[in-house]
């Protein structure tokens, strides 16, 4: 019988045992991230997790990542089906934070990986660009071949005396590809701040030593719940649902709000006049 530490060979047995009522994951002791990830939404078979910008979407599990401390920061699923580890379902790139669906079971990898396929996921991105950017619009720019489309809508203006203009605005992806909102700012000509990639580096050169990272943030999800009977008569938590599940329509509306240099930031911008309902 092969261990679980190596590949299995041809001819070899494996005997997989499924983990049910919140049995031991076999963690390490202490969370290898320097601090507990933020947790804004979870039930009995699913959550919506920030992910810190900079931190790595994967890594061994007693290294610093996204993956590797969810077990710290989640209830185990205590039912059938639950996965062995918590699961993201779909990816932020290291330099982007926010918000990150994850599956606690089976049949919800599974029902979530199918509601992005059909598109019946809706994230709203924030993000500050170089340059004064007016309205609204969208880009419909393949990238890798591949269709791509991304709305925008401009927020907000900030003008600094030694660094030019900036412009807050709102994102919202049709589609998932890979850096599609990076590159279709760029190709707009309002490279967002601190992209090292997409940006010309006349800018981020500049704005690299004031800003903590690129400014780009996954900052709300709304989705069909893909297993509402069982968040309806499944197992009890504690904590119970977290607020954002609307049990009559079955829709939840994850939402964070972006680090505060998002709203201002010395010498750079001051975004502090725009409203809550401006943002949302």
């Amino acid at each position: 019988m092969a261990a679980c530490d190596r590949i299995v060979e041809p001819g070899e047995t494996v005997h997989v045992v499924q983990r049910v009522c919140g049995e031991s994951l076999g963690v390490a002791q202490a969370d290898p991230n320097p601090e507990p990830l933020q947790v804004v939404y979870e039930d009995a078979c699913m959550a919506g997790v920030v992910k810190p910008q900079g931190l790595p979407m994967h890594g061994d599990v007693s290294d610093p990542s996204f993956l590797s401390g969810l077990p710290h920061v989640l209830q185990p699923a205590r039912v059938l089906g639950a996965l062995p580890w918590p699961q993201h379902v779909h990816r932020l790139d290291l330099p982007t934070g926010g918000l990150v669906l994850v599956a606690k079971t089976h049949a919800v990898q599974v029902a979530l990986g199918a509601l992005f396929a059909s598109r019946d996921i809706k994230k709203q991105y924030r993000a500050v660009v170089h340059g004064h950017l007016e309205g609204c619009g969208t880009v419909m720019r393949a990238v890798d071949g591949k269709e791509a489309i991304t709305d925008y809508q401009a927020q907000a203006h900030s003008h600094s005396a030694s660094f030019g203009n900036f412009t807050v605005v709102k994102l919202h992806p049709r589609t998932g590809r890979t850096h599609q909102l990076r590159r279709h700012m760029a190709d707009l000509g309002h490279p967002i701040v601190n992209d090292s990639t997409y940006g010309r580096q006349s800018l981020w050169m500049q704005t690299l030593p004031l800003v903590h990272g690129m400014c780009l943030w996954a900052e709300r999800i709304q989705f069909p719940h893909p297993d509402l009977e069982m968040v309806r008569n499944g197992p009890h938590m504690h904590p119970c649902v977290v607020p954002g599940l609307d049990l009559a329509s079955g829709i939840v509306t994850i939402q964070s709000s972006p680090p505060s240099q998002f709203r201002t930031c010395p010498r750079l911008w001051d975004f502090s006049e725009l409203t809550k309902e401006e943002e949302d």
